[in-house]
């Protein structure tokens, strides 16, 4: 199976690969939700631009899978994160109290981003334990960010993901 990378990924240069791989994790967490809003925002772009970040999904989507393939190991440490939420999510929170019994606060500190798999640990944290959570967002993007906060915490059924 060859994946098709996006157009102006000529070069097959793992580091590139990666990168889009990285990105599209980052930005959705393999969540169903997530990748369905991704398709849906790019059909709403011009062309060419639609078509490339359709691209990009897809070859992200690919390589996850052909890695997946190889090995039943976490490939990223994302993916660690992600496997964590579905853990604590399954479990109704006993895997963080009894992997972490004595922890009442966890503080996510100077954010400028809040990446999709720390969100859905964060969402999955609030849903199933009565730890307190502090998020401290660097000056220049706080506003926006805390703004945003309930819409991204809004996805059901954080750790979920596309492959299952």
């Amino acid at each position: 199976m060859q994946i098709q990378l996006p157009s102006d990924a000529a070069s097959r240069d793992p580091q590139h690969v990666e990168q889009i791989r990285t990105e599209v994790e980052t930005a959705t967490n393999f969540h169903p939700e997530r990748i369905s809003a991704w398709s849906e925002t790019a059909d709403a772009l011009y062309s060419p631009i639609d078509r490339e970040a359709e691209e990009f999904l897809e070859a992200a989507l690919a390589v996850e899978r052909r890695l997946r393939d190889r090995t039943s190991k976490a490939i990223s440490e994302t993916e660690l994160i992600r496997r964590a939420t579905r853990s604590i999510v399954t479990t109704d929170g006993a895997a963080w109290k009894e992997t972490y019994p004595q922890i009442e606060r966890l503080t996510l500190l100077g954010l400028s981003s809040f990446s999709a798999p720390h969100t859905d640990l964060v969402h999955g944290l609030l849903e199933t334990t009565a730890i307190e959570i502090h998020v401290h967002f660097r000056s220049g993007t706080g506003e926006y960010l805390t703004s945003r906060v309930r819409d991204l915490l809004s996805v059901a059924d954080p750790g979920l993901e596309v492959f299952e």
